[in-house]
């Protein structure tokens, strides 16, 4: 007897007629009360995200947008725009921080000129 799942909606042949999933990964999901099963759906469109368009900004004014560096900061910025779980989100961030400051090295960035001041200030107290 054919019939769908009550989780995930695939049909599959029940071996018994009191039958409701068509899995044990199923059936463990609904006990657990996960209700239906998420199927994870790629995408080729880029992300619009505030991350991706910040570090897309950032990179483009650098001139690194097109190195692999550059392309690793926007797929993590893409992961972090995508993010909608709390576990793993400040590894994501911290990642990005360090694969940013990776990409940015040596890049001719025109930074403020009172950064650019209190820099030079700092570096002749220090020595």
């Amino acid at each position: 007897m054919n019939r769908k799942c009550d989780l995930c909606g695939t049909e599959y042949k029940a071996q018994r007629p009191s039958s409701k999933f068509c899995s044990v990964r199923c059936r463990n999901r609904n006990a657990r009360g996960h209700g239906a099963v998420v199927v994870a759906i790629q995408h080729d469109e880029p992300a619009n995200g505030i991350t991706v368009s910040a570090v897309r900004k950032e990179l483009a004014s650098a001139g690194r947008e097109d190195t692999y560096l550059g392309a690793a900061a926007l797929k993590l910025a893409e992961r972090i725009d995508a993010s909608t779980a709390v576990m793993g989100f400040a590894g994501l961030v911290k990642q990005l921080e360090d694969t940013m400051a990776s990409a940015m090295k040596g890049a001719n960035v025109d930074a403020d000129p009172v950064i650019d001041l209190l820099a030079r200030i700092n570096a002749k107290r220090s020595g």
